[in-house]
């Protein structure tokens, strides 16, 4: 069963330490050097920043940011 969503700060911790311990799935950690002056064109919106934001990171490691919105251009769509 997977733990439930909490708003303390002490559960974030230990949930974020348990996910960086976690070998399932493997995560890769990248370092975030976006800044709002490499935001795609089609980020025009304040609603659009964290989108476009992950689409940019992801771009500049060679790869292609995996979502369920339909809304992001130049995404993976993971099927539903």
């Amino acid at each position: 069963m997977a733990p439930r969503l909490s708003p303390h700060v002490a559960a974030a911790r230990e949930l974020l330490a348990q996910l960086r311990a976690s070998t399932r799935p493997p995560f890769v950690r990248v370092a975030d050097d976006v800044g709002a002056d490499s935001l795609p064109s089609w980020a025009d919106t304040p609603a659009a920043t964290t989108d476009a934001h992950l689409s940019a990171l992801a771009a500049r490691r060679l790869a292609r940011l995996a979502t369920l919105d339909e809304g992001i251009p130049d995404c993976y769509l993971i099927p539903s």
